[in-house]
């Protein structure tokens, strides 16, 4: 375990340490050079087998359509034979004793001989011979077809078939055996229908009916075909080729052929077989498929040195390209490694236009960016240098003006100017609550008291003119905002709200919550906005996109500032809304984000 651990830990070291060429290289011949030889290896034998699968399908095919060409034979040739063995006339005159005269003669020739001969000349029938053989001793063979049982009765095939249970077989036989008189003639093979005649009504014997195809006929079809046929029988001897051919030029043991049907394979030689029962004989096929298979291994040989020889040639051209652009590559990190060093007067050589030129050209121009940069930093840096040293030079001390304003209104508590003081008291609060820390939130409770001292303020100049009144559910006090929104409202509500022709006006601030907002709604019942203002104002909060005069007058925190503070805090969804109608009143909606703590603020 430990040496299998320590090989793999070099090889990853030596792969790491390899350049990177090295390592496209490496991963180019393990993804795409030998999964594409394995894949055409692969596709090659997969054709190959598909190719023998077509082979044997269409043999196969050939060899159902030669059967059932000759099953078709057989057929006709049961149905001739059923129909003599069967006609009552034939029957009767097989089984009467026959007397020779004028009349039997005539009945005969009128009703046997007529059946037999329509039967025998069967226009679809290959039939070469027609013979009744008869167990009637009054009968002689002086009748056309009809001949003793004699002739045949010492035939091996003939005495199984007369003790058998059988009624009809198929056996092969030559001339001689059923013809003795042409015995000396060439021996013929026909396949012959026999079938045993019985008495109607009995059981009574009286011989049987043959009918001869010669081996030419049965076996016909198989000339039609390019391939070969054998028929081999059962005791696995060949009885017929196609192609003349003897048992050894067959390529195959006959013993092979084994089952009713199946198929072998011998060097490039495909055999189908299947077995014609009513004959009990096997039909061979074999179809030429060796051209096809040598030229498809030609073929397929080609294609996968083809295939070879391509992507051998693509890993060398490939090898080369990244090479070349790698080279370039190599020269840019050159530079960029002096740049690293602190040169940046050094620049990349851009000799072409493809994508490392225009890489080289952007680092080029950012190497121009940096240096101008660093200058004007430089610049910066030495400026804010001097304004900090201005700022703590005329820097004045918050407490100073606290204390400043404390003395005052205590002078004023003696002169007993108490009005006065309390509105300067209020105003010290307020200066604490906007400058006495850097904090950018505060609570709504605290933003509330804010307000509070606002208004107290306001009311030293309109005295009682001015009514407030706040509507702060108490689970909303000390829930988090941003400092600073809510005054400049209600400062603007007064401002442009209360004027020489409105004697009073009453501000009223709503707290809601809505999901996991708080509405806030600053309403007063001033002179109001116009709708062409309104909607204007409205777009300028949606947009952002704000006229100069929306910054306030006086040096006071106009809308525009709110609104940019709330969308800067609490996100682009959120702004302010107004709604107004001329003469009747005039509403601020701001909707903010419920902060149940500090840290909920990205500032």
């Amino acid at each position: 375990m430990r040496f299998g651990t320590h090989i793999y830990t070099r090889i990853n070291k030596a792969f790491s340490n390899m350049s990177l060429l090295k390592k496209l290289t490496a991963a180019y011949i393990i993804a795409i050079l030998i999964p594409t030889i394995t894949i055409g290896a692969y596709n090659y034998y997969q054709t190959k087998n598909y190719v023998k699968e077509e082979i044997f399908k269409n043999n196969s095919q050939t060899l159902a359509q030669t059967i059932e060409n000759i099953n078709y034979k057989l057929l006709i040739t049961r149905g001739i034979g059923e129909g003599i063995a069967y006609n009552n006339r034939i029957i009767e005159f097989l089984r009467d004793d026959f007397v020779f005269n004028s009349d039997t003669v005539e009945s005969y020739n009128y009703n046997v001989a007529l059946l037999k001969d329509a039967a025998y000349n069967f226009s679809q029938s290959d039939v070469a011979n027609l013979g009744i053989y008869m167990t009637n001793s009054s009968l002689t063979e002086d009748w056309n077809a009809f001949y003793s049982e004699k002739r045949i009765s010492t035939q091996n095939w003939y005495k199984d078939f007369k003790n058998g249970k059988k009624d009809s077989t198929w056996v092969p036989v030559h001339t001689g055996e059923l013809y003795p008189e042409e015995s000396n003639k060439s021996r013929i093979l026909y396949m012959t229908f026999v079938k045993k005649i019985y008495s109607f009504g009995s059981t009574k014997y009286l011989g049987v009916i043959a009918l001869d195809i010669m081996e030419d006929k049965m076996f016909s079809s198989m000339k039609k075909t390019s391939g070969e046929f054998y028929v081999i029988n059962d005791k696995n001897k060949l009885v017929y080729s196609s192609k003349k051919k003897t048992q050894e030029e067959m390529k195959i043991d006959p013993i092979r052929v084994k089952g009713e049907k199946g198929s072998i394979i011998r060097e490039n030689d495909l055999y189908v077989y299947e077995t014609v029962k009513d004959l009990g004989v096997k039909i061979v096929y074999k179809a030429d498929s060796s051209k096809l298979l040598n030229t498809y291994k030609t073929t397929g040989g080609s294609m996968l040195v083809a295939v070879f020889m391509g992507v051998v040639l693509l890993e060398i051209s490939t090898y080369l390209i990244v090479k070349t652009i790698f080279t370039r590559m190599k020269k840019i990190i050159d530079v960029m490694e002096t740049v690293s060093e602190g040169n940046f007067d050094i620049r990349i050589p851009v000799t072409t236009e493809d994508e490392l030129g225009v890489l080289a050209k952007s680092f080029n121009i950012l190497l121009e960016k940096i240096r101008d940069l660093i200058k004007d930093i430089l610049k910066k840096e030495v400026a804010q240098k001097n304004a900090q040293l201005k700022a703590l030079q005329y820097q004045i001390n918050p407490h100073f003006i606290y204390n400043t304003i404390d003395i005052f209104r205590m002078k004023l508590e003696l002169l007993g100017i108490h009005e006065t003081a309390d509105a300067l008291a209020k105003f010290g609060k307020m200066l604490r609550y906007n400058i006495g820390n850097d904090n950018k939130y505060s609570t709504i409770k605290d933003e509330v008291k804010l307000v509070g001292n606002y208004i107290g303020i306001q009311k030293f100049r309109y005295e009682d003119r001015i009514k407030l009144n706040i509507d702060l559910p108490e689970y909303l006090k000390e829930f988090n905002m941003i400092k600073f929104l809510i005054q400049p409202v209600v400062e603007n509500c007064i401002k442009h709200g209360l004027g020489f022709e409105q004697e009073n006006i009453h501000i009223k601030i709503c707290f809601k919550q809505k999901n996991k907002d708080v509405i806030i709604e600053v309403c007063d019942d001033g002179k109001g906005i116009s709708k062409v203002k309104l909607d204007a104002l409205n777009f300028q909060f949606e947009s952002q996109i704000y006229d100069k005069d929306m910054s306030g007058d006086d040096g006071a925190i106009g809308l525009a500032n709110i609104n940019k503070r709330i969308k800067l805090f609490y996100g682009s969804d959120y702004s302010i809304k107004m709604d107004s109608e001329l003469g009747k009143y005039t509403k601020v909606i701001m909707r903010i984000a419920i902060l149940e703590s500090v840290g909920d603020i990205n500032v």
